[in-house]
Parts: C-alpha cells; sequence; structure tokens
C-alpha cells in the first residue's frame, strides 16, 4: 500500500491556476480590516468597485460566502474570520518581501516613518528630529502621532517608540532611558478643591488621564491608587489638550517632569508621587540592515538616552 501524500506534498501538487488571486486576497484583508468596502478603499485598498469585485471573484474561486452584508457594513462570516488569519499572514509576508528587498539599501536619504504617542511626539521628538534636520539633511521623516500601536510586521512605520517591549521575535527592540511621570494641578485649581495630601486623596479628585493607557493605570495600581470605572473625570488620548486642561485648571494630571515642572502656570502636587515608564525603540530586525533606518535609530538612541 503506497504511502499517503503529506500535507506538503499535497500543496506542493495543487495546480497553480486552482489558487486565488492574491490582489483578491489583499482586497478580503482590506475590507476585513476596516469594516466596509468605503472605508477599505479611504485607506488606499482600491476603488470600491474593485474591491467589491475582488470579493464577489474570491467568494467564487473559494465557494465559500466571506462576509455577511449588512447596509454598508461587512462582517465576517464563521468562514471568513478563519480565511482571515490566512489573509494576515499573506499580509505580513509582503510586507517582509519588500523589507528584504531593500536590506541592504545603505543610502543615508529618504523618509523614514517614526510612530510615536502624542505626549512624545508633542514634548519629546520636536527638539531631537530639528537637531537630526542638521545632522542628517537628507532624510525627511513621516511622524505618526497616535496611542494606537503600529504594526511594525506590516509596516506601518519604520521605527516606533513605545513604553513597553514588544515580544515578537522578528523585532528589534532597544531601551533608551525612562520618562519620569508626576502630578501636576494649576495655581487656581486648590482654590475650589484643595490639594491632595495624600496618594488616596486623588480618587476624591478631578483627575485628567490621557486616553486609556493601560501602563500608566498598572503603575497607578502598583503604587496603591485603586482606579475605578470613575476614576478619570476626564480623558483625552491627544497630550497636548490633557496639558492644556491641566493649565485650566480642570484637574490632575500626571505629565512629564521635564516641560512640567519649568512651567509657572502649574504646581506639582504629591512630590512623593513619581511614576517612570521605559522608552524602547523598536524596529523590524531586517530593517537594522538599512542605511536610512539604522543611521536615524541609532541617531534617536543616542539623543534619547538622557530622557527624563
Amino acid at each position: 500500500m503506497p504511502p499517503r501524500k503529506s500535507a506538503l506534498s499535497k500543496m506542493k501538487s495543487l495546480d497553480v491556476l486552482s489558487k486565488p488571486n492574491l490582489t483578491h486576497i489583499q482586497s478580503f484583508y482590506a475590507v476585513a480590516k476596516h469594516g466596509s468596502l468605503r472605508a477599505a478603499s479611504r485607506a488606499g485598498g482600491g476603488s470600491l468597485a474593485t474591491l467589491s469585485r475582488h470579493i464577489t471573484a474570491l467568494e467564487k474561486k473559494l465557494k465559500v460566502v466571506l462576509y455577511d452584508r449588512r447596509g454598508e457594513g461587512f462582517f465576517l462570516t464563521q468562514n471568513g474570520t478563519k480565511l482571515f488569519e490566512y489573509a494576515n499572514e499573506v499580509e505580513i509576508a509582503g510586507a517582509r518581501f519588500v523589507v528584504a528587498a531593500n536590506a541592504q539599501d545603505d543610502s543615508v536619504s529618504g523618509t523614514v516613518c517614526i510612530s510615536a504617542s502624542p505626549n512624545v511626539a508633542n514634548f519629546m521628538l520636536p527638539k531631537i528630529l530639528s537637531k537630526m534636520n542638521r545632522k542628517l539633511p537628507k532624510i525627511s521623516v513621516d511622524l505618526v502621532a497616535t496611542s494606537d500601536t503600529s504594526n511594525l510586521l506590516l509596516r506601518e512605520a519604520d521605527i516606533a517608540i513605545r513604553m513597553f517591549r514588544p515580544t515578537q521575535a522578528t523585532l528589534f527592540a532597544k531601551k533608551v532611558g525612562d520618562i519620569s511621570l508626576g502630578a501636576y494641578a494649576s495655581n487656581d485649581y486648590p482654590t475650589n478643591r484643595g490639594l491632595p495630601r495624600t496618594i488616596g486623596d486623588l480618587e476624591n479628585h478631578d483627575i485628567i488621564g490621557q486616553g486609556v493607557d493601560d501602563h500608566v493605570s498598572d503603575k497607578l495600581k502598583e503604587i496603591g491608587i485603586n482606579i475605578k470605572p470613575n476614576f478619570y473625570r476626564y480623558q483625552c488620548n491627544d497630550s497636548i489638550v490633557c496639558w492644556s486642561m491641566v493649565v485650566a485648571g480642570c484637574g490632575i494630571s500626571l505629565c512629564q517632569n521635564t516641560y512640567a515642572a519649568t512651567d509657572k502656570r502649574v504646581k506639582r502636587v504629591l512630590p512623593p508621587l513619581e511614576i517612570k515608564l521605559p522608552v524602547w525603540l523598536v524596529s523590524h530586525a531586517e530593517l537594522k540592515t538599512n542605511g536610512r533606518v539604522r543611521t536615524v535609530f541609532d541617531f534617536l538612541s543616542s539623543e534619547m538616552r538622557n530622557i527624563q
């Protein structure tokens, strides 16, 4: 009795013509990621007609229904959910293909995309980028200020600045320092609310939070602060807005000591309260062999060593 073919042998024996068109898989991925044809089209996935045609062709080819169509929304069916995992692998493989193709580019010119939180982008990077402009005049920077974690595996950014160490083995991460945060309020805030005397008193004050930052919340919990659902009176994912709210007297917020301590419009409350967040520079491991990205990565690493 002849041995059974392995799964790999079966895959190799498939007629090439029976495989779905890769562009159809990419269109399926784009619509699944963004939730609708219109949103996927706005994100650069193609025209509405092209995306619709690709998905219809893919469903016909695979003989499965990938989406439950409700109005303009596209919701993955059970089969669609299963296949989305493989489409994600296709997308990552495509991004890695481009990375590998550019890996030997030793030129120190062109554009580097840097992703950072709004706080880092607003208060830390401008001075560093100004200095980099003089040191590396042929480098352009696409700075993405976002609280979302950019997917480096899909090359949504060349370099990311994060407050945690990534776990993916294909990413290169280097800790460059720690950001020191303290609690601050405007000079006028104590007039109506007084000042907290202990860390526990913060629960009875108006607290301003910079979005839902799990890393900061985890640090607060470590020092004994009970983060209840209504702990934050105000929340905003833009650090400039949060800072403006502190200055206006809306409440107390954790701010970076390097800029808050020098502003005469605010005062530090609860001096014993100090939180340190690690700062990590992250890039794709293969991008470290790219001259442009490597040079910017090393420059940022050097300039951010003494951050506080």
